[in-house]
């Protein structure tokens, strides 16, 4: 992830300088599917950008007002199935993108500020929260 990560910022910095503010400035995390997408939450974007044939394009934009879906994405996870799921500090949820591309909220708002998301085979989601300092499940 590490290559993945310095590779998308060396993309960035080749990029014509005016292009700068619309490209990720701060990634907090990445993830890869099956195909080699990949997928990065950043600090300066409210949502989640993607990283797919050696070009960058944005995956969701969410809003920039406080409070919003995916205003403050922390960490990103893709499932064995390819499914995408946001950690997101400002509504304190989890999101899972549909096939359309979709985000739907699917822990009620009952996270604090999930920082990690990890999946057994099984299907059973963690969360590591920094605000209740528990893993949660």
């Amino acid at each position: 992830m590490a290559m993945l990560l310095l590779a998308i910022h060396g993309s960035i910095y080749s990029q014509e300088a005016s292009l700068a503010p619309r490209l990720p400035n701060y990634p907090l995390d990445v993830a890869v599917d099956s195909k080699g997408v990949a997928y990065v939450v950043d600090r300066s974007l409210p949502g989640v950008w993607q990283w797919k044939d050696g070009q960058l394009s944005k995956f969701f934009q969410g809003s920039p007002k406080y409070r919003t879906p995916l205003n403050a994405p922390r960490c990103v996870l893709v499932t064995a199935d390819d499914t995408v799921l946001v950690g997101d500090s400002a509504t304190r949820d989890v999101y899972r993108f549909s096939s359309a591309g979709e985000p739907e909220a699917i822990t009620g708002g009952k996270i604090g500020i999930p920082m990690d998301l990890a999946m057994t085979t099984d299907g059973t989601l963690y969360v590591a929260d920094l605000e209740l300092r528990m893993l949660l499940r």
